[in-house]
């Protein structure tokens, strides 16, 4: 499906994985599912500082796969090093129908994905929510 490496995908998962909707908790809407992915460390971005994480994200139409890593940047080094504090992978090869786009947004100590649904319907039955 994807192309990671085995070590990539013999990570760990995420900490905690929640499901929670727009607007019901365990429930999806008709066209977004958000699926919030626990790793400790996560920080957001905000207007004083970046955030402390790199998002690798891979996705077709049938399923999607990330990979997580949370870093530490020692700015006093030229050029800045990054010091891999935390990997993580998530996957989910095949869902419930097809997809148009997987998306994501970094909060303390999560990452909020956003998946598009090509159909309009709800995956929740299928996802055992």
């Amino acid at each position: 499906m994807f192309t990671w490496s085995e070590d990539v995908k013999s990570l760990p998962g995420p900490v905690g994985v929640c499901v929670f909707m727009l607007s019901v908790k365990y429930d999806d809407s008709m066209t977004v599912l958000k699926i919030h992915l626990v790793v400790m460390g996560i920080k957001e971005k905000t207007i004083i500082r970046a955030a402390n994480t790199d998002v690798h994200l891979k996705y077709n139409e049938e399923g999607f796969s990330v990979l997580l890593e949370v870093f530490k940047l020692n700015k006093k080094t030229k050029p800045p090093m990054k010091k891999v504090l935390e990997k993580r992978f998530f996957e989910m090869r095949k869902c419930p129908s097809k997809i148009l786009s997987v998306d994501y947004k970094l909060k303390n100590d999560q990452c909020i994905l956003s998946i598009r649904k090509a159909l309009p319907g709800l995956w929740s039955n299928a996802l055992s929510l």
